[in-house]
């Protein structure tokens, strides 16, 4: 009798990791899909703050996305907006609050990172959510998030408590806060919960993070722009609509090392508006050098959806 899937052995060897991803995903890269570019096994949870070595924690990605990832260190209030964004955009969760405010027994005012009411199941809860942009959990991280959600708990009335952070918990940590009645929201439920939310924000390390884990459903931005660039339709009716595609297009392409971009800037009589500007910091490579020797300190789409030939 054949063995299963599930019956295999797991396949361990690097390249035998590349060749099963490769056979997934076919020669391209996971995040911006580009095809025939020399790819890199990327690990989506470092190795060295938690992740493991199997299929589920690693990728293959460009030299460029793969930089864009392992350069991604965000702090806990960048999580926070993220956050905040996704929540709002979900129509499971409403009356989002971010600090919220709590007085403890003592008279002391708390703040919670968020307060929601979630609609599942016909059901309506008040939920409580801790934010932190840990990569992974460890046992004196647990203990210290159990202690300020239990104080959170007790300065207000919550059905339900949530940690969450982009990474992963070790058996013990989970078997912790499932102990304190804490729900889990690691890497792969938030990715595989709020999969529509996320893919609708700009382009951002959170959002590549999270498009490479596998419960978010494999949707790539890249297939999402070309498709929303097919939308739009030349001419008057759809200028809008192009603007808005042409900047998520550089937002993609170019953001980093580029800031994200900003709408049509005036000079001081009013006129010469331009549709999309984008600031240029850039630390190194080609838009350093363009910065440098011709002081382009910022970069001027001007989006067009002529009918005809301009």
């Amino acid at each position: 009798m054949c063995p299963t899937s599930d019956q295999r052995q797991p396949r361990t060897s690097r390249a035998e990791i590349v060749q099963e991803l490769l056979d997934k995903r076919g020669n391209r890269c996971q995040s911006c899909g580009v095809e025939n570019a020399r790819l890199e096994l990327a690990h989506i949870v470092p190795i060295a703050k938690g992740g493991s070595i199997g299929l589920d924690n690693v990728a293959l990605l460009c030299s460029n996305c793969h930089y864009l990832l392992d350069s991604f260190r965000p702090s806990d209030l960048e999580f926070e907006r993220f956050l905040s964004n996704i929540l709002e955009g979900s129509h499971d969760y409403g009356d989002v609050v971010a600090e919220s405010p709590l007085r403890s027994s003592e008279g002391t005012i708390l703040r919670a990172d968020f307060t929601a009411t979630r609609q599942q199941n016909g059901k309506r809860e008040r939920v409580l959510i801790e934010a932190k942009a840990w990569s992974s959990v460890g046992g004196a991280q647990v203990r210290a998030a159990i202690e300020q959600i239990e104080r959170y708990r007790q300065a207000g009335s919550f059905d339900i408590a949530a940690l969450v952070f982009p990474g992963g918990v070790g058996e013990d940590g989970e078997a912790a806060l499932e102990a304190a009645e804490i729900e889990v929201w690691d890497l792969d439920h938030v990715a595989a919960a709020f999969a529509k939310e996320i893919a609708a924000q700009p382009a951002s390390g959170f959002r590549l993070l999270y498009s490479l884990v596998a419960h978010s459903g494999g949707r790539r931005e890249s297939d999402d722009l070309i498709a929303g660039m097919k939308a739009c339709k030349p001419g008057k009716e759809d200028w809008a609509k192009y603007q808005r595609v042409v900047a998520d297009v550089f937002e993609f392409l170019f953001v980093p090392p580029l800031m994200s971009h900003f709408w049509e800037s005036s000079d001081t009589l009013g006129a010469n508006r331009r549709d999309i500007i984008l600031s240029n910091y850039a630390v190194d490579g080609f838009w350093k050098f363009l910065r440098e020797t011709y002081q382009a300190h910022y970069i001027v789409v001007d989006a067009k959806n002529h009918k005809n030939k301009i």
